[in-house]
Protein backbone atom coordinates (compact mmCIF):
# COMPACT_ATOMS: atom_id res chain seq x y z
CA UNK A 1 0.00 0.00 0.00
CA UNK A 2 3.17 2.24 1.02
CA UNK A 3 6.46 2.84 -0.66
CA UNK A 4 9.25 3.66 1.22
CA UNK A 5 12.66 4.77 -0.16
CA UNK A 6 15.52 4.53 2.77
CA UNK A 7 18.63 5.74 0.11
CA UNK A 8 21.42 3.39 -0.32
CA UNK A 9 24.10 2.88 1.59
CA UNK A 10 27.84 4.13 1.87
CA UNK A 11 30.08 1.65 0.04
CA UNK A 12 31.87 0.68 2.75
CA UNK A 13 28.14 -0.31 4.27
CA UNK A 14 27.18 -2.21 1.48
CA UNK A 15 30.62 -4.60 0.93
CA UNK A 16 29.98 -5.11 5.06
CA UNK A 17 26.42 -5.94 3.95
CA UNK A 18 27.18 -8.49 1.82
CA UNK A 19 30.22 -10.12 3.72
CA UNK A 20 27.76 -10.57 6.97
CA UNK A 21 24.97 -12.04 4.52
CA UNK A 22 27.65 -14.71 3.44
CA UNK A 23 27.58 -16.02 6.21
CA UNK A 24 24.14 -15.18 8.30
CA UNK A 25 20.40 -14.37 7.02
CA UNK A 26 19.49 -11.46 9.17
CA UNK A 27 15.46 -13.39 8.80
CA UNK A 28 17.11 -15.56 11.37
CA UNK A 29 17.39 -12.94 13.91
CA UNK A 30 13.36 -12.24 13.74
CA UNK A 31 11.51 -12.68 16.95
CA UNK A 32 7.62 -12.75 17.43
CA UNK A 33 6.33 -9.87 19.27
CA UNK A 34 2.18 -10.43 19.08
CA UNK A 35 1.03 -14.48 18.14
CA UNK A 36 -1.33 -15.15 15.00
CA UNK A 37 -4.18 -14.83 17.11
CA UNK A 38 -3.61 -11.58 18.37
CA UNK A 39 -2.59 -10.10 15.01
CA UNK A 40 -6.17 -10.96 13.25
CA UNK A 41 -7.74 -9.53 15.94
CA UNK A 42 -5.88 -6.29 15.46
CA UNK A 43 -6.70 -6.91 11.76
CA UNK A 44 -10.03 -7.24 12.93
CA UNK A 45 -10.14 -4.77 15.22
CA UNK A 46 -9.17 -1.76 12.19
CA UNK A 47 -11.80 -3.23 10.16
CA UNK A 48 -14.50 -2.38 12.58
CA UNK A 49 -13.33 1.08 12.72
CA UNK A 50 -16.26 3.92 11.42
CA UNK A 51 -15.93 6.12 8.49
CA UNK A 52 -18.61 8.75 8.00
CA UNK A 53 -20.37 8.30 4.44
CA UNK A 54 -19.37 11.90 4.55
CA UNK A 55 -15.61 11.08 4.86
CA UNK A 56 -15.76 8.49 2.03
CA UNK A 57 -17.22 11.19 -0.60
CA UNK A 58 -14.08 13.60 0.84
CA UNK A 59 -11.98 10.68 -0.26
CA UNK A 60 -13.35 10.23 -3.06
CA UNK A 61 -13.14 13.88 -3.81
CA UNK A 62 -9.64 13.72 -3.08
CA UNK A 63 -8.76 11.12 -5.38
CA UNK A 64 -10.91 12.34 -8.36
CA UNK A 65 -8.94 15.63 -7.66
CA UNK A 66 -6.12 13.72 -8.75
CA UNK A 67 -7.39 12.62 -12.25
CA UNK A 68 -8.12 16.13 -13.49
CA UNK A 69 -4.39 17.39 -12.72
CA UNK A 70 -3.13 18.14 -16.45
CA UNK A 71 0.86 17.41 -15.24
CA UNK A 72 -0.13 13.94 -14.79
CA UNK A 73 -0.65 10.72 -17.33
CA UNK A 74 -3.43 9.74 -14.87
CA UNK A 75 -4.38 10.56 -11.45
CA UNK A 76 -4.58 7.55 -8.69
CA UNK A 77 -6.83 4.67 -9.71
CA UNK A 78 -10.35 3.61 -7.38
CA UNK A 79 -7.86 0.86 -5.64
CA UNK A 80 -6.48 3.46 -4.14
CA UNK A 81 -9.19 5.10 -3.18
CA UNK A 82 -9.57 1.70 -1.45
CA UNK A 83 -6.16 1.84 0.19
CA UNK A 84 -7.10 5.25 1.25
CA UNK A 85 -10.13 3.89 3.20
CA UNK A 86 -7.61 0.84 4.81
CA UNK A 87 -4.99 3.61 6.00
CA UNK A 88 -6.91 6.24 7.65
CA UNK A 89 -8.84 3.20 9.31
CA UNK A 90 -5.29 1.67 10.38
CA UNK A 91 -4.16 5.82 11.71
CA UNK A 92 -7.61 5.78 13.62
CA UNK A 93 -6.67 2.17 15.10
CA UNK A 94 -2.99 3.57 16.27
CA UNK A 95 -4.17 6.33 17.39
CA UNK A 96 -6.88 4.81 19.83
CA UNK A 97 -9.55 5.68 18.17
CA UNK A 98 -12.52 3.52 16.86
CA UNK A 99 -13.38 6.22 14.12
CA UNK A 100 -11.37 8.15 11.28
CA UNK A 101 -11.06 11.68 10.94
CA UNK A 102 -10.29 14.44 8.20
CA UNK A 103 -6.65 14.19 9.46
CA UNK A 104 -6.54 10.46 8.80
CA UNK A 105 -7.11 11.14 5.92
CA UNK A 106 -5.31 13.38 5.01
CA UNK A 107 -1.75 11.96 6.22
CA UNK A 108 -2.94 8.88 4.45
CA UNK A 109 -3.38 10.41 1.31
CA UNK A 110 0.18 11.73 1.63
CA UNK A 111 1.61 9.08 2.74
CA UNK A 112 0.35 6.18 0.05
CA UNK A 113 -0.56 8.49 -3.17
CA UNK A 114 2.94 9.61 -4.31
CA UNK A 115 4.05 6.51 -5.89
CA UNK A 116 0.89 6.12 -7.38
CA UNK A 117 1.11 9.36 -9.41
CA UNK A 118 2.32 9.40 -12.87
CA UNK A 119 3.54 12.46 -14.03
CA UNK A 120 4.47 13.82 -17.60
CA UNK A 121 7.78 15.24 -16.70
CA UNK A 122 9.84 13.53 -14.00
CA UNK A 123 8.89 14.68 -10.50
CA UNK A 124 10.74 14.07 -7.30
CA UNK A 125 8.51 12.72 -4.25
CA UNK A 126 8.80 16.14 -2.72
CA UNK A 127 6.58 17.93 -6.02
CA UNK A 128 4.32 15.09 -5.74
CA UNK A 129 3.53 15.75 -1.83
CA UNK A 130 3.44 19.66 -2.39
CA UNK A 131 1.01 18.64 -5.71
CA UNK A 132 -1.43 16.66 -3.01
CA UNK A 133 -1.26 19.40 -0.22
CA UNK A 134 -2.41 21.43 -2.87
CA UNK A 135 -5.04 19.21 -3.82
CA UNK A 136 -5.79 18.78 -0.32
CA UNK A 137 -6.16 22.72 0.44
CA UNK A 138 -8.69 23.17 -2.13
CA UNK A 139 -10.96 20.11 -1.70
CA UNK A 140 -13.38 21.26 0.92
CA UNK A 141 -12.92 18.75 4.31
CA UNK A 142 -16.19 17.80 6.01
CA UNK A 143 -17.36 18.62 9.71
CA UNK A 144 -17.96 15.69 11.01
Amino acid sequence: MTQLSIGYPSVKAEVEMVKNRLHTNPLDQIQQVVSKEEFISMQEEVERIHIHDDLIQYMVDLCQETRMISSLVHGVSPRATLALASISKAIAYLNHRDYVLVEDIQLGFLTIMPHRLLAKSARNEEEKIQLLKNIISRIKAPKV
